[in-house]
């Protein structure tokens, strides 16, 4: 049976990887396979944990780390790059050139 995700899932993506449209999104997350939904999905239960939540405690000798916002970029990593989307966040570079016509 193929996977398919919700809604309110396809709304968790979006809001995930950002500045994008829920058709935008939909359509990405059509493009999946089985075991890339499947993944999705859990990344989705994991964001919906962490995404409020600003808890950053870290143990010493192995101990205890419930970095959240840790959490959340990493999540965000995979998703992004799961929709093949750029992963760096932030702007994108867009290449700007100039022309000079200079008469001696």
């Amino acid at each position: 049976m193929p996977v398919t995700l919700t809604a309110d899932e396809i709304e968790s993506v979006r809001e995930i990887v950002g500045d994008k449209t829920y058709s935008t999104i939909e359509s990405l997350v059509g493009e999946l396979n089985d075991a890339q939904k499947t993944a999705t999905k859990a990344d989705v239960v994991t964001w919906n944990v962490v995404r409020d939540k600003h808890l950053k405690v870290k143990g010493g000798r192995d101990g205890v780390d419930l970095d959240n916002e840790r959490k959340r970029k990493a999540v965000i990593k995979r998703v992004r790059q799961r929709l093949q989307l750029p992963v760096s966040g932030g702007l994108s570079r867009i290449p700007v050139g100039a022309y000079y016509d200079c008469e001696a």
